[in-house]
């Protein structure tokens, strides 16, 4: 359950999703490290790399509407950010999505990663 605390994601309108986390490693099936989250992405919403424009969509929205579950300073100038957003699949259906983000000083934060928690659930 997200900790009110923790409010949201700070400085959501200028995160970064970069194409190459979510095309070339959330998405990418191949992929040496990522292909697990991939497959698992690819049966609970029926997202493969062409969907990765589809997905950053999601979890732009998502995270501005969801509270930050957990936030963590990894150093006083560094702080780690975990979001889960419910996530519609192209399949219709729809699965919690774990999200991390990184914020360095002065920078807005970065997705580093995404994949699917636990169950699918149907809509």
């Amino acid at each position: 359950m997200p900790d009110p605390q923790h409010g949201y994601l700070p400085r959501i309108d200028e995160a970064a999703i970069p194409e190459e986390k979510l095309r070339g490693y959330t998405l990418n099936a191949n992929h040496p490290v990522g292909g697990h989250k991939a497959r698992v992405m690819r049966g609970a919403l029926g997202l493969t790399q062409d969907d990765w424009e589809y997905l950053r969509d999601q979890i732009r929205e998502g995270v501005r509407t969801t509270p930050v579950e957990t936030r963590v300073e990894l150093s006083n100038l560094v702080v780690t950010y975990r979001v889960v957003i419910e996530i519609l699949g192209l399949n219709g259906q729809r699965a919690p999505v774990i999200t991390a983000w990184l914020q360095e000083p002065n920078l807005p934060p970065r997705l580093v990663t995404a994949y699917v928690a636990g169950r699918r659930r149907t809509t």
